[in-house]
């Protein structure tokens, strides 16, 4: 019996004549239709009748499978060419490089709760200045607001020998866009170990710090007031006037301008 649905289910999934396909199982053409008429008909005696796809139902299937695989074999090529640009930097790094890269862009979700709504940042910061040179506000923590944070940092940055660029492991930082986007831009992709937040440990601070001595002292603050005060904060405050210890007790923008 299963010989039989075999035999069918070919003959129904291909372009192929009756006779081609009755010869490659060895059979009699005439027996093979008596076949297709018995398991293809709704007989109440028969559970499972052979459903009949048709070639172009076939052939639909095998489109889609193609798509599939075209899609898995693109992601496949830029996650290995991400690997071995990752691979070259460490080689020439791991003799003089700490375990933990502290000198690469980190981005770090913060969340906040106006009255309104939760509402989502997204910043990049250079770590050689700790200055957070690109922030995007959204309501949702996904690979778009990554894209319009690394937009605004690169139109402020545009380096001529883009390094690292280092976060979490979070969807939306391994998205096709994002990896896309810094491939294109010649970055090499960084990631913390899974499940340990000390390797992102400056992005974790300044979230930290922001809360603590910006957001919460305000209150409630609707959407666009929480808007204004991130910004604000940011642009007039962590990097003008803040002081950092790493930076031997200067803020970002005035360490950058000694440089």
């Amino acid at each position: 019996m299963a010989f039989k649905r075999e035999v069918v289910q070919a003959s129904l999934d291909t372009t192929h004549s009756q006779t081609a396909i009755a010869m490659r199982f060895e059979i009699h053409p005439d027996m093979l239709c008596r076949w297709r008429r018995e398991m293809v008909q709704r007989d109440p005696h028969q559970n499972k009748p052979v459903k009949n796809r048709g070639p172009k139902g076939s052939q639909r299937q095998l489109e889609q499978e193609n798509r599939r695989l075209r899609k898995q074999l693109e992601r496949a090529e830029l996650e290995n060419e991400t690997l071995k640009k990752a691979e070259e930097y460490f080689v020439k790094t791991r003799n003089k490089a700490p375990y933990r890269l502290f000198h690469a862009d980190q981005p770090d979700p913060l969340w906040m709760r106006p009255q309104d709504s939760w509402r989502c940042l997204a910043m990049v910061m250079d770590l050689h200045s700790r200055r957070i040179v690109g922030w995007a506000h959204g309501r949702q923590n996904d690979s778009q607001l990554v894209l319009q944070a690394l937009e605004h940092a690169w139109s402020d940055r545009r380096p001529d020998n883009p390094g690292l660029f280092h976060s979490d492991q979070g969807s939306q930082y391994c998205s096709a866009p994002v990896m896309h986007w810094l491939t294109r831009k010649g970055f090499t992709s960084s990631m913390s170990r899974r499940g340990n937040c000390w390797d992102n440990a400056c992005a974790e601070s300044f979230c930290a710090q922001m809360k603590t001595e910006w957001i919460r002292p305000l209150g409630e603050l609707s959407r666009t007031e929480m808007q204004a005060e991130v910004d604000d904060d940011i642009d007039g405050f962590y990097n003008t006037v803040r002081i950092h210890g790493t930076l031997n007790g200067v803020p970002p923008l005035q360490l950058e301008a000694a440089a």
